[in-house]
């Protein structure tokens, strides 16, 4: 099962980065027809890091190894909520709570940072854990 989780957290982890960093550089210049394709790519990120997410938590749930002890876990969980308050930020916005576009664009900046902090801690994690 192992062998199975981990190439899954990384696969759905890098994709759900990606994606969600396509999705902000698609706002930035604000083109024609851009907001289809931002709402689609962000929402399909952040199904695919929760579904990262899901498969490491899987992973340490079925090894007895403990949650949340590590940098890099404590930082994924705080981008993944994060994740979500800038969705319900957007959803606001579209639906006509224009006060909350100015929320959801300034923590979709900090997400980037907080998305690039995190790959380091989990290079740093990944390379502590097969240094044993």
């Amino acid at each position: 099962m192992k062998e199975f989780l981990i190439p899954m957290h990384f696969t759905f982890m890098i994709s759900g980065v990606v994606l969600m960093l396509v999705a902000a550089f698609l706002a930035a210049p604000k083109k024609e027809g851009w907001f289809p394709l931002h709402k689609t790519l962000a929402g399909t990120g952040a199904v695919a890091a929760t579904v990262g997410f899901i498969s490491i938590f899987s992973l340490k749930q079925k090894m007895n190894y403990p949650h949340f002890a590590s940098p890099h876990a404590v930082s994924g969980l705080t981008v993944l909520i994060t994740i979500a308050l800038v969705i319900i930020l957007g959803t606001l916005a579209i639906s006509g709570k224009k006060a909350a576009r100015p929320f959801h664009i300034w923590i979709g900046r900090i997400i980037a940072v907080l998305l690039f902090l995190m790959v380091v801690s989990g290079i740093f994690r990944f390379v502590e854990i097969f240094q044993r």
